[in-house]
């Protein structure tokens, strides 16, 4: 239905763009040592670059919690109840692909009163879960749809890209601020009476952030209402060669 991601989203865009940024750094290396005096005179710049569109994926996240005296029942009706989640999800049309457990955890719960601290009083399961659309249309009667089936809390919807659009934006902001080093590198030489031999080094950095709606309830107050638009930054540091 959409770009497998997640949260787990991005990291592997960047490494491959980063790599191809270096391989290019790599094939126009220069000697580090002149005639003269046996040092490369450098100069660093620092160049930005931006890319945006409008998110074309959201990420749903949601908790299924039970409690029980033992942890083998509360785990058995945790159980349950996300096969019923699951059900409600796949009868909207969402695929098993679309649908991920986050986290899971099986806990004590002990009894504080009347100095009784250590003494175990049952077991809760937490099972937390995310399911991912490009259709945000479908997001509230998603909502209402897992609430019935057990859901018994809403945390947070994300807007967010697919892995396919943030490779494109990342591609895109890195290229700009290359040319924006470019442009300022050429500039310092021009008012030194330099010349640019060229880049011998090529340090990158990536900034984006997708925008999460927090709930405090099962029946969010406020409108999900996703951003018009997000944003990719890259940051490059180049050290250019000179004569």
């Amino acid at each position: 239905m959409n770009d497998d991601m997640g949260k787990r989203v991005n990291s592997i865009a960047a490494i491959a763009i980063v790599a191809l940024v270096l391989l290019g750094v790599l094939a126009i290396t220069h000697q580090t040592t002149t005639a003269q005096n046996g040092t490369q005179k450098t100069m660093q710049v620092s160049g930005v670059g931006t890319a945006s569109t409008t998110p074309d994926l959201s990420l749903l996240d949601f908790s299924v919690t039970s409690q029980a005296t033992t942890a083998a029942r509360a785990s058995s009706d945790n159980s349950a109840a996300v096969v019923d989640v699951m059900q409600a999800l796949i009868t909207l049309g969402y695929s098993r692909a679309d649908i991920h457990t986050t986290s899971y955890s099986l806990q004590p719960l002990y009894n504080s009163s009347q100095g009784q601290s250590n003494a175990i009083v049952g077991y809760q399961v937490w099972n937390n879960m995310e399911v991912s659309t490009s259709n945000f249309t479908k997001i509230g009667v998603t909502i209402d749809a897992v609430v019935n089936a057990g859901v018994n809390q809403i945390q947070s919807v994300t807007f967010t890209f697919s892995n396919t659009t943030l490779a494109k934006l990342q591609s895109q902001a890195l290229q700009r601020a290359v040319q924006d080093a470019n442009t300022k590198a050429t500039t310092i030489a021009s008012a030194l009476n330099v010349q640019l031999i060229g880049p011998i080094d090529v340090s990158p950095g990536f900034t984006y952030q997708p925008y999460v709606q927090a709930f405090a309830s099962n029946t969010p107050s406020t409108q999900i209402q996703p951003p018009s638009s997000l944003q990719v930054s890259v940051t490059v540091q180049v050290t250019y060669a000179f004569t």
